[in-house]
């Protein structure tokens, strides 16, 4: 791995790698990228970590699953010309309009790079914040994305990112799976203690998650229409899934060293 971004080779490697459900949720990015096919829900994000991340000039920021790059932007406007911040995405469409809307505004605190979340492409103990739109959802090895934001941060460092949970215990795995699919292409949300448990498990301190939007299942009948799954909704049940999931501000810290 290089120190910014990927080479050739570990580009192919990390391609072929892939699991079936990242291809997918990759070809799915890139078609939206290209104007050929409309976002998910997800696409919007399910929050604005920008809002609750409280960043600071001269900070060095890092947007895990950047997409077209609306978040890391803004957030090179808050960190000024004194901060950098980094877009990570492992789509190349999504990159290119990234890099482009951050030419458009002559950027130069901004640099979008290709990897994988759970990979990231940068040294251990080199951004003051991980921020990210709802991406963590989409993710096959969510401990892994974990694990590497804490790598990256630095003693103190901030993780702030928006995400969707599971907020019913006990809710069935299929279930939960179909009704996030239909929310938000996700591949799947944790139930908020599993979350919470996970967090603490790879090493952040003071982590707390903040619901702060539901989805009713009136929500989810009315996303299932817009995006013909009809037969994803016929799996659900009105009452389990009804409020079950919510959108919500993820915390988290790197301890200071004693």
């Amino acid at each position: 791995m290089t120190g910014l971004g990927l080479t050739s080779t570990e580009r192919a490697r990390t391609t072929a790698e892939l699991s079936a459900t990242q291809r997918e949720v990759k070809q799915h990015y890139a078609a939206v990228a290209r104007g050929a096919q409309t976002g998910c829900s997800v696409e919007r994000g399910c929050g604005l970590p920008l809002n609750v991340a409280n960043l600071l000039e001269g900070e060095t920021v890092l947007d895990l699953g950047c997409g077209g790059g609306t978040e890391a932007i803004q957030a090179a406007q808050y960190v000024g010309p004194s901060g950098f911040v980094y877009g990570l995405d492992m789509t190349d469409e999504m990159l290119a309009v990234a890099r482009k809307r951050a030419a458009q505004q002559h950027l130069d605190n901004l640099s979008f790079l290709e990897g994988m979340i759970e990979h990231i492409p940068l040294a251990s103990h080199s951004v003051d914040v991980v921020i990210s739109n709802c991406v963590l959802n989409l993710c096959d090895d969510k401990k892994a994305a974990l694990t590497d934001a804490l790598r990256v941060l630095v003693v103190g460092g901030r993780f702030v990112i928006a995400d969707i949970v599971a907020l019913k215990p006990g809710l069935p795995v299929q279930m939960r799976k179909d009704a996030a699919m239909i929310i938000g292409c996700s591949n799947d949300v944790l139930e908020l203690d599993d979350y919470l448990r996970l967090l603490d498990q790879v090493g952040f301190v003071d982590a707390h998650i903040n619901p702060y939007r539901t989805f009713s299942f009136d929500y989810i009948q009315q996303k299932a229409a817009e995006r013909s799954y009809t037969t994803l909704l016929a799996e659900l049940d009105a009452d389990l899934v009804d409020n079950a999931l919510a959108a919500a501000y993820v915390f988290g810290n790197k301890a200071q060293t004693r």
